[in-house]
């Protein structure tokens, strides 16, 4: 990283010096585990329209392709998910699901037991708990 630095020189008309101070760069997040960035429907969401087809969450990196671990908690709090898949940047990995209206949802991206998420050098992701609310039903109208 180049930095530079004008130095101003008061009252004097001669133009001011430049100073140039090479820093090594800071050091690349990458050495961190790697966690979410983003979750679809957002964490902790409520009035989730429970017609909704797919799950998603996105990591900070590109992660390893073959592995992943939607995590369910409670079979009373888990929605029906299906086989997950990447896009093209193996960031986002999402699932196909079926909800229910007025319901909530847990899902463990990650768990202390099951840890697949990880990047391509092979570090786990951060595990985290997510739970969303879907929306209830429509109360039928009375005519």
């Amino acid at each position: 990283m180049v930095v530079l630095l004008a130095v101003a020189c008061g009252r004097d008309a001669s133009p001011p010096q430049l100073s140039v101070e090479t820093r090594p760069s800071a050091p690349s997040d990458v050495s961190t585990p790697p966690h979410v960035v983003a979750f679809d429907p957002p964490l902790g969401a409520t009035n989730v329209d429970p017609a909704r087809t797919v799950l998603a969450v996105t990591f900070d990196r590109a992660m390893d392709r073959e592995g992943w671990a939607w995590v369910i908690e409670d079979k009373s709090t888990a929605p029906d998910i299906g086989e997950s898949t990447w896009d093209a940047e193996v960031r986002t990995n999402s699932a196909p699901v079926r909800l229910e209206p007025g319901k909530t949802y847990v899902v463990w991206i990650n768990s202390p037991q099951y840890s697949y998420f990880k990047d391509l050098q092979g570090r786990t992701a951060t595990p985290v708990r997510w739970s969303f609310t879907t929306r209830a039903a429509a109360a039928p109208s009375s005519r």
